[in-house]
């Protein structure tokens, strides 16, 4: 069993180009042949704490306005697929994955 971070970037901008500027999406577990990922979570740009640690955490205040929360997670895009991943342009993502070595011979 082995824990690696991996980071995932979408490199477009926005308006670069019509196709390849909007946003990807696609399955983790499409890119490893032999790991089977089992868990994964999405940690914070800089890899040292799980993004739903976060949560609620930010508190602004603006003038004339009640305190209101900052949520910094968004809606899982792939519900039915736990290690799905979404990238909006010029977006990268970082996530923990929990993997297991599968025999490469069968």
């Amino acid at each position: 069993m082995i824990s690696p971070s991996q980071r995932f970037e979408n490199i477009f901008d926005k308006k670069e180009d019509p196709v390849l500027s909007l946003p990807t999406s696609f399955s983790v577990k499409d890119l490893f042949t032999h790991l089977n990922p089992y868990k994964m979570e999405e940690l914070v740009l800089s890899g040292n704490k799980l993004k739903s640690s976060l949560v609620n955490k930010l508190k602004w205040r603006y003038e004339g306005q009640n305190m209101t929360a900052l949520n910094v997670t968004e809606a899982a895009p792939w519900v039915q697929n736990p290690f799905g991943v979404r990238l909006k342009p010029m977006e990268i993502k970082t996530y923990l994955l929990h993997l297991e070595v599968q025999n490469a011979r069968k």
